[in-house]
C-alpha cells in the first residue's frame, strides 16, 4: 500500500487553498453587490419620494413665505388653501430633510442617505410662480441630485 508523498500533499493542500480562496472571494463579491445594489435603490427611492413631497407641498398654495420672490434659500415655507397645519416647510437637519407641519417635524429621507445640499430658489415667470429646487443626496456607495423647478399652483 503506498501513501502520499510529501511533494503530493503540498500540492493537493496549494490546490484546496487556492478553491477555498476563490470561494471566499467570490461569496463576498456576492455580498458587496447586493449591498451595492441596495444603497443605489435607496438613493433612488430617497431622490423620487423628497421630489413627489416637494412637488405635492406647492399644489394649492396660497403663500410662499420663504424663500421671498426671485430670492434663494436653504428652506421652503409655503401656507397652503384650506390646510389646517401652515405653514408648511421643508428644511435640512442633521444631513436629513424634513418636513414641518404644525407642530410635527416628518422625515423625508431614512438613514441610508446623507443630504449635503438642500436649495430653494422662487423663481417668476411672466406673474407665475415656480421654485428650483435642488438637492444632492449620497451615500457610501454613490450619489445623485435633484434639480426640478416645479411650478406653484
Amino acid at each position: 500500500m503506498r501513501g502520499f508523498t510529501l511533494i503530493e500533499i503540498l500540492i493537493y493542500s496549494a490546490i484546496v487553498t487556492i478553491i477555498f480562496s476563490f470561494s471566499l472571494l467570490a461569496v463576498y463579491q456576492i455580498i458587496d453587490s447586493d449591498e451595492r445594489v441596495f444603497s443605489r435603490e435607496e438613493l433612488t427611492a430617497n431622490q423620487k419620494f423628497l421630489l413627489q413631497k416637494i412637488s405635492w407641498a406647492l399644489q394649492n398654495v396660497d403663500t410662499v413665505n420663504s424663500p421671498a420672490a426671485g430670492a434663494g434659500g436653504p428652506g421652503l415655507s409655503v401656507n397652503k388653501l384650506n390646510y389646517p397645519y401652515n405653514p408648511l416647510v421643508i428644511s435640512l437637519d442633521n444631513g436629513a430633510v424634513k418636513l414641518t407641519s404644525g407642530a410635527t417635524a416628518t422625515p423625508l429621507t431614512n438613514d441610508y442617505v446623507n443630504v449635503s445640499g438642500l436649495n430653494f430658489e422662487h423663481l417668476n415667470f411672466s406673474g407665475q410662480s415656480a421654485i428650483r429646487a435642488t438637492v444632492a443626496l449620497e451615500n457610501k456607495f454613490g450619489t445623485t441630485t435633484i434639480d426640478a423647478t416645479i411650478t406653484v399652483k
